[in-house]
């Protein structure tokens, strides 16, 4: 496709750019690096083990044979011991005894153990790192924590997401600074031994086999409760009445208390795909901001009488017949109703018209879509005209709409056409203007179709040329009739799919670096461009674009890299196929510029925002 604009990122030259710490993931053996203050010790990520299909095995996860687990030597001798900021990202640890962390511990503040084998917290290892403020062992092997810290009393960031726990661990009654805790992913079935966490603020407990909300009611300053991906039925959120309560006490039923009650400063609860069948009992939970209970069994919108504060609403994927209950909610920003049982947007006006802070609404995959696909827009928009995002629309709309000139590469026509295999009427309004390749790819009845619809059809079968060249070169030739400069080029889906068609779209924008200034290649999840050797400043529009970059080497000769603006900057660092090369890096939030000096050309990709692609 080609286009004069469609908000890409500015690219512009620049003289300064600069950085002082490593990125997050790093390809090569093992790579050790100290900045300041700060270690890290970085293997590439390891393939994420495949979960169990109903999530109830208990057997452990086998690793590989030819992975070796690293247990000795030293691999910090070279690291200060000032150090305050340690991680060791999967370097294959088993063990921490002979990495003699004691001598960091009057510093040491932060300790990152990401993707490991260790699966046991030796007492002598932790109890002199007294001043531990942050510990993360995502992704290890550990089944309890025993007392290994029970001496970290200033503990507030606790990750032991991704592991074998199957309760959580009895340790934490020590640790009475904890903020934010994430014990995703592990086996866990019962809320328990949190009662003495009361500055607890965020708890993350998703995808475990939880049943039943309880033993929090003394975290009176939680704000965010997580509980998505487990077995949790009913919202039985009440506080007991004071003579119930007394009689639970004398009677020991301290299990049937399952209490949301207490929690007076709750702002965010996530319940997303769990079993509830009904919105009740969550009239305590007055600052209620967020409530996510997408993809359960809910009925009905009801119960929410009290929650006056809620900004977002998402009851997703459930069986709610119809929009009603929440014209009371002024607050409401974003509303996700997908996929449910609405018949009709009759109520629409009604509910929702009066909350002017509504922005967002997600309705598609109703009912009322399918019987109206024409019109449901249009009459989302004249019902509810403060509204700024009506649905998840794709980002190939918005590229198509902006687009003066649109072709499709052999094979790629047949993907156009099956877009709407589920509403043909909408197929005669993205009609491409040339269709061209060697047509080993494209059917018959395809071809037929946009042949009858008026599109440019043209077989070519030129051997030393592929179909996406085929496609450029009549839009040079177009271009060249005209007399106009160049077009933006905007290469949709060439980084999805098979590899070798991967592959072969980096080449050749590698290759368009040298004859067009601003070739992208777009997927729905993400925009990619290749950088010449210099200096670049990449304006960041951060509505458009997501957290996560890359900076990609197109060869095994090193690239000398140098960036300002990114959350793990490179100060003159090298970067390979076959060494280093800067994945997962991420762009931060009030930062409105990213600055690249390279000395070759790289491939700088970066996530796109799905609620950023809307109109």
């Amino acid at each position: 496709m080609s286009t004069p604009d469609i908000s890409t990122p500015d690219i512009k030259p620049s003289s300064s750019a600069g950085g002082s710490t490593l990125k997050s993931q790093i390809i090569e053996s093992t790579l050790i690096h100290a900045v300041s203050t700060s270690a890290r010790v970085v293997l590439p990520e390891r393939d994420p083990e495949p979960e169990p299909v109903d999530g109830e095995s208990d057997e452990e996860p086998v690793e590989e044979a030819s992975i070796e687990e690293h247990d000795e030597g030293d691999f910090l001798e070279d690291f200060p011991d000032e150090t305050e900021d340690l991680e060791l990202v999967h370097v294959r640890i088993g063990s921490l005894t002979n990495l003699r962390l004691a001598r960091f511990a009057s510093h040491l503040k932060r300790l990152c153990l990401r993707q490991n084998f260790v699966s046991f917290l030796d007492p002598e290892v932790f109890h002199p790192l007294t001043n531990l403020e942050e510990l993360d062992f995502y992704d290890n092997r550990l089944k309890s924590i025993g007392d290994a810290l029970d001496h970290a009393e200033k503990l507030s960031v606790l990750d032991l997401s991704f592991n074998l726990l199957k309760a959580v661990p009895e340790g934490l009654v020590h640790l009475k600074a904890l903020d934010t805790v994430y014990f995703v992913q592990n086996r866990i079935s019962k809320i328990k031994h949190l009662e003495s966490c009361i500055n607890l603020r965020s708890l993350e407990l998703g995808g475990n086999r939880i049943r039943k909300i309880e033993n929090i009611e003394t975290l009176v300053n939680l704000e965010e409760l997580w509980l998505g991906k487990n077995k949790i039925t009913k919202l039985e959120v009440r506080t007991p009445s004071c003579l119930l309560a007394r009689f639970m006490r004398e009677a020991h039923q301290h299990e049937i208390i399952q209490n949301l009650g207490t929690l007076k400063k709750l702002k965010i609860l996530s319940l997303q795909s769990n079993r509830i069948t009904k919105l009740e009992n969550l009239e305590e939970l007055e600052n209620l901001e967020q409530l996510y209970l997408s993809h359960n069994g809910v009925e009905r919108l009801e119960g929410l009488e009290h929650n006056t504060k809620l900004t977002t609403l998402d009851v997703g994927s459930n069986f709610v017949p119809a929009i009603e209950n929440i014209s009371h909610l002024t607050s409401l920003e974003e509303l996700w109703i997908n996929g449910n049982q609405i018949p009709d947007l009759t109520a629409l006006e009604r509910e929702l018209s009066a909350i002017k802070t509504m922005e967002t609404l997600y309705l598609e995959a109703n009912p009322c879509q399918a019987k109206d696909a024409t019109g449901y827009r249009r009459k989302i928009m004249l019902a509810l005209p403060q509204l700024k995002q009506i649905d998840a629309t794709p980002l190939f709309d918005r590229v198509w709409n902006a687009s003066d000139w649109r072709s499709c590469a052999d094979g790629g026509a047949n993907r156009l056409y099956d877009t709407f295999s589920e509403t043909p009427e909408s197929r005669s309004a993205f009609l491409p203007d040339l269709v061209k390749g060697d047509f080993d790819s494209i059917r018959d009845d395809v071809r037929a179709y946009y042949a009858q619809q008026g599109s440019t059809i043209i077989q070519d079968k030129d051997e030393n040329s592929t179909d996406l060249m085929k496609c450029l070169f009549e839009l040079e030739k177009r271009e060249r009739a005209e007399g106009t400069e160049q077009y933006d080029l905007i290469i949709l889906g060439g980084l999805a799919g098979r590899l070798d068609q991967t592959i072969h779209t980096l080449s050749y924008l590698h290759k368009l670096r040298k004859s067009r200034e601003r070739v992208f290649a777009v997927t729905d999840d993400n925009v990619g461009w290749v950088l010449d050797t210099g200096a670049h400043e990449i304006e960041i529009d951060h509505d458009l674009l997501g957290q996560t970059c890359g900076l990609l080497p197109v060869g095994i000769d090193s690239t000398i890299l140098k960036t300002s603006g990114l959350q793990w900057n490179l100060d003159k660092d090298p970067s390979s196929f076959d060494g280093m090369v800067s994945t997962s890096n991420h762009l931060v939030p009030e930062e409105p510029v990213v600055r690249i000096e390279t000395s070759k050309p790289i491939w700088w990709t970066a996530e796109l925002r799905s609620s950023g692609l809307v109109e």
